[in-house]
């Protein structure tokens, strides 16, 4: 069953004649999203919307792939192939290397789909017209530009100036214990090796300290190319305020030390955001740029403030330019307002001012299996987020990990190697566990035993009220690192909760609580480390997992899908740019509660979709 069938026919008249009195009224903007209620074999389900969503299909191949994504990326081949020699081949030359990348990849994926999959992408090409192979390729570029992505960060990360140490010039002699430690003013305490961390780990500095940060970078760091910002200032070397000398054994890398004018606030966190780049100028790809570091963040507070190290969130500041990353959160009992259970995610990745006007509700009913529906795009057999009809919900969010196959293959062929991604697709997986399981401990065995593609976080929540928090990696090194489950109220080893804000409440965001030794290894001299050391998201993900917890807090025991449409709405979270959809599930009613077609996709009304009905039917 599709959309409106042809006995509304005389509906649609009436309707055309109305627009077309309405003459001069105000314009309304194009409905960008889709709802099909599909049933059939696996192929019939693929040709239904292969015939509805062909001309959108094309849309999406070409304005997503053809003319945003691949050009970018073919960007990134001379220094993918300066490593890996196989890009080297003439067959890459000519702007082939990320059509081909893309499709060596998809068509190694395709061993992985289970065979239902197989003949619903299938279906998809046939009733669109377009190639089986480019069909395949928009159900797996996600994955493979994920693991493609993180391999990128790494290599940059391998060349790229770090921050190394980090100096408060009074924390030694102000009569406090700035690190935790125990003691007060002893040798050193004042000087830290810079670890990405959740937490403020250095307190109760004077107002009048200067801070100062030893870069290194083996080409050398430009102090021309140095930036900190706090949150009301921006300094580079020479302003007043930031000075530059130099650090390290020898004197090789570069001191910047920052004293405001009129020192720090008394009795505040502050954050800074380090920028720097080195003394190297990347000429291909042109135009000739400089090779610059992940913008990093660190917070301390000042005497008076209170608190000690490791208990003060990192929360940093809005910079004005990045974009927080997806997110979503899961809550039930004492923290609803009528203990029954939601699951809110806000998916966002990449839009390229097109992604978000081929927007898709589909909700499949498979031949055998569970009735289901997931929030994607036209021509994908999956979305990030879905529900089925026993009320088990899922959200799941990429989690940069070097831990996955494009690592497995250069460790295994060195710089033979080749880019191709293997495991099941994360949006089919998400689909083969709302089809097979009914609650989340039935779910939990068939997402942690699949192969994965790559790094990712999974939130899942049941009619029940079940919640869990599942993070998993592709577990190249067979160690049984590649899952790891949290629950409401679970704690690290200090003692901190992990995701949540108390005992009916978890919070997904694109970076690892549970997970911290992600994969660290060294071979051939590169260094191979977890995703807080690389990962562009961090940061930003480490901010929002903080402000959503705040919001979450404030609003425990008054949750309902009307406020969480509003923090999936709130401005702080939700990224302005990139927002893909927006959905709120809930279980025990069987109903959900969507945005889409726009950017960011909270900015329109969210609909309704009532999984019990008969017919469904999408409602205000």
């Amino acid at each position: 069953m599709i959309g409106l069938p042809s006995r509304h026919l005389p509906d649609r008249l009436l309707l055309l004649l109305v627009l077309l009195l309405a003459g001069c009224g105000a314009a309304q903007p194009p409905a960008h999203w889709e709802f099909l209620d599909l049933h059939g074999t696996p192929y019939e389900q693929g040709r239904i919307q292969g015939e509805r969503f062909s001309s959108r299909m094309r849309s999406i191949y070409t304005q997503l792939l053809t003319t945003s994504i691949l050009p970018y990326l073919n960007r990134e081949r001379p220094s993918i192939a300066e490593m890996l020699w196989t890009y080297q081949d003439p067959k890459y030359d000519d702007g082939r290397f990320s059509t081909l990348l893309f499709t060596e990849s998809a068509q190694n994926l395709w061993g992985f789909f289970p065979a239902e999959y197989q003949e619903e992408l299938q279906g998809l090409a046939d009733g669109s017209g377009m190639p089986l192979e480019e069909v395949l390729v928009l159900n797996t570029f996600m994955d493979t530009l994920m693991a493609f992505r993180a391999i990128t960060y790494f290599i940059r990360d391998q060349s790229s100036p770090h921050l190394v140490e980090i100096e408060f010039s009074l924390a030694g002699q102000d009569g406090a214990d700035n690190d935790g430690d125990g003691e007060t003013d002893e040798a050193g305490e004042g000087t830290l090796a810079f670890e990405p961390d959740p937490w403020v780990n250095f307190v109760e500095v004077p107002p009048e300290t200067e801070v100062s940060l030893c870069l290194s970078d083996p080409d050398g760091v430009n102090p021309e190319l140095v930036r900190i910002q706090t949150g009301d200032a921006s300094f580079r070397p020479g302003d007043p305020g930031l000075t530059a000398g130099t650090c390290g054994s020898q004197g090789q890398d570069l001191r910047v030390t920052l004293r405001p004018p009129g020192g720090f606030p008394a009795a505040t966190y502050v954050s800074l955001i380090v920028s720097a780049g080195d003394r190297r100028v990347i000429e291909d790809p042109p135009p000739p740029k400089a090779n610059m570091a992940r913008e990093v963040r660190f917070g301390f507070s000042t005497r008076g403030f209170g608190g000690k190290p490791g208990e003060i969130p990192e929360l940093s500041f809005d910079d004005g330019r990045s974009q927080p990353g997806p997110f979503g959160f899961a809550v039930r009992g004492a923290a609803t307002l009528d203990g029954a259970p939601l699951l809110a995610h806000h998916f966002s990745l990449l839009d390229s001012n097109t992604a978000h006007k081929h927007t898709a509700l589909i909700y499949h009913h498979p031949a055998s299996g569970l009735a289901h529906a997931t929030a994607g795009w036209t021509g994908c057999a999956f979305g990030f987020s879905g529900m089925n009809q026993a009320g088990l919900a899922i959200a799941a969010n990429p989690c940069e990990s070097l831990n996955n196959p494009l690592t497995a293959e250069f460790r295994r062929d060195l710089f033979l190697a080749r880019l191709v991604s293997s495991g099941i697709p994360a949006g089919i997986l998400l689909r083969m566990a709302l089809s097979q399981a009914s609650s989340v401990a039935e779910a939990l065995p068939i997402l942690q035993a699949a192969p994965k593609t790559f790094g990712w976080c999974w939130l899942l929540a049941d009619a029940a009220g079940e919640l869990t928090l599942l993070e998993t990696t592709s577990d190249i090194m067979q160690d049984g690192s590649g899952s790891m489950v949290i629950r409401p109220g679970d704690r690290d080893a200090r003692g901190r909760l992990l995701a949540s804000a108390g005992a009916d409440d978890l919070r997904l965001n694109v970076h690892f609580r549970a997970n911290l030794s992600d994969l660290e290894l060294a071979f051939l001299g590169y260094a191979l480390r977890p995703q807080r050391y690389f990962s562009n998201y961090y940061f930003r993900s480490v901010r929002s997992h903080h402000l959503l917890g705040q919001e979450l807090a404030d609003r425990l025991g008054a949750l309902d899908a009307a406020a969480a449409e509003e923090i999936l709405a709130h401005p702080s979270l939700r990224d302005a740019r990139d927002s893909m959809n927006a959905v709120v599930f809930e279980p025990a009613a069987r109903r959900l509660h969507f945005a889409m077609g726009q950017v960011p996709a909270t900015d329109g009304p969210f609909y309704t979709l009532d999984l019990a009905a008969q017919p469904p039917e999408v409602t205000p």
